[in-house]
């Protein structure tokens, strides 16, 4: 785990919010998204539930409760994600940390484009937490209608509440 990583997970495991979760969604790093195994098993320690996706070629994907990382094996989409397990119902989740290639201040991010995130977030009510380095912050990630944007971005220096900032028109 590179640094920033390592600073990105220590103010995530210190947001008020994240004290208070009980679920936890989280994305499973790969290639150049900023690094979760750390996280995840510090999440599990902690004594959250964890659940990580299990990505579907229906474009859907699934929140799958995980004991530990051993679990995973490479899906579908390289990442690696749970063979099977116990399918976590959204309205049992208590925190999503969405993966991104960049945010923008807005909340707004860039993903890989499948619009898995953006379909399971469409009608999720619990909190969105977006991971970035301070470097893949942008002025403008653009987005349509249907795009979810996060509730909170954290990066290795800031933790910034999207909320807070005035909205954009598109």
């Amino acid at each position: 785990m590179d640094n920033i990583s390592r600073a990105i997970k220590r103010r995530v495991l210190a947001l008020s919010e994240m004290q208070g979760a009980n679920t936890v969604f989280c994305y499973v790093s790969f290639g150049t998204e900023t690094a979760t195994h750390e996280l995840i098993r510090s999440l599990i320690h902690e004594g959250k539930s964890v659940c990580v996706p299990k990505t579907h070629q229906s474009g859907l994907m699934d929140a799958v409760l995980i004991d530990g990382l051993s679990e995973l094996k490479p899906g579908d989409f390289t990442a690696l994600e749970p063979e099977d397990g116990k399918i976590v119902e959204k309205t049992d989740i208590d925190i999503v940390i969405i993966p991104a290639l960049c945010y923008d201040k807005l909340g707004y991010r860039l993903g890989y484009g499948k619009g898995f995130y953006d379909r399971y977030l469409e009608d999720f009510n619990g909190l969105k937490v977006g991971l970035c380095p301070d470097e893949c912050l942008v002025p403008d990630a653009y987005h349509d209608a249907h795009d979810v944007k996060a509730d909170i971005i954290v990066t290795q220096s800031e933790v910034i509440y999207p909320a807070e900032k005035h909205e954009r028109t598109l």
